[in-house]
């Protein structure tokens, strides 16, 4: 194992209706997809990213700056489990309530 991350975040912090923020943290690929959600599921998925993305970089020992939101890409397999664009990481997502939870784990 290279390293692991984790990051858990308050879905209230979230503002799904500032398009700013969300293009920020979501790819190309990652707003089409929020796009076709509705308002509960496309803050789940904004705050699941985001997460995600900081778990990916406290695994490669990374903070803000050093590598973009851009840079990291996370979708979906048909069956729903999230996957990473960088095929050395492994993630997970979790959410309850007004929380989320995600964390990397590099190979």
């Amino acid at each position: 194992m290279r390293g692991i991350g984790i990051d858990l975040l308050d879905l209230n912090r979230i503002d799904i209706h500032n398009d700013k923020l969300i293009r920020r943290i979501l790819t190309e690929k990652e707003y089409a997809c929020f796009l076709e959600m509705g308002p509960k599921r496309q803050r789940e998925y904004v705050g699941g990213r985001f997460a995600g993305k900081e778990a990916y970089m406290k695994a490669y020992g990374k903070g803000l700056g050093d590598i973009s939101f851009q840079d990291i890409e996370i979708l979906n397999y048909e069956s729903g489990q999230p996957y990473l664009n960088d095929p050395d990481a492994l993630i997970s997502i979790s959410h309850e309530n007004h929380y989320v939870i995600a964390m990397v784990h590099l190979k």
